[in-house]
């Protein structure tokens, strides 16, 4: 029997299988930072796992990103406040590079507002280069303190 999954606006499918990785990663009770990378499988019309990763920095992080095709990263950071709490921040980052064929930004961008919702975070961040992933980014972008 072939796996059901969620039809966005006709550009892309999401998988059951996906999103229940999204949810389970959410849910997760990790004190590290994690991230799960995303890609669009242009061929298929699908939006697949590329990569989960465990305890990751933000260097780290933008160094699994590909120089010129786009990419969703759920990002579960590690943020300490001023007063020492420690919160976990859960970003959708919408990587789209300059440089990218017009029809791969067009299909991410039409997946992009259902995997949003179905990622459950609480902020939709976009990137334009990779370089530009840093700690001070995600902090500014995230309203962090």
């Amino acid at each position: 029997m072939a796996s059901q999954g969620l039809q966005t606006e006709n550009m892309c499918s999401i998988q059951e299988d996906v999103g229940k990785r999204l949810k389970d990663f959410k849910f997760s009770k990790s004190k590290n930072a994690r991230a799960i990378i995303l890609k669009v499988n242009m061929s298929e019309e699908t939006v697949e796992i590329e990569d989960e990763l465990d305890d990751i920095t933000t260097e780290e992080l933008m160094e699994e990103l590909p120089e010129r095709q786009p990419r969703y990263i759920i990002y579960s950071y590690v943020h300490e406040t001023s007063d020492g709490r420690v919160m976990y921040p859960l970003y959708f980052i919408y990587f789209k590079p300059t440089g990218c064929k017009p029809e791969q930004v067009m299909r991410y961008a039409g997946c992009r507002d259902e995997l949003y919702n179905l990622s459950g975070a609480g902020k939709m961040l976009s990137l334009d280069e990779k370089e530009n992933l840093t700690d001070e980014w995600v902090r500014a972008q995230g309203g962090l303190k």
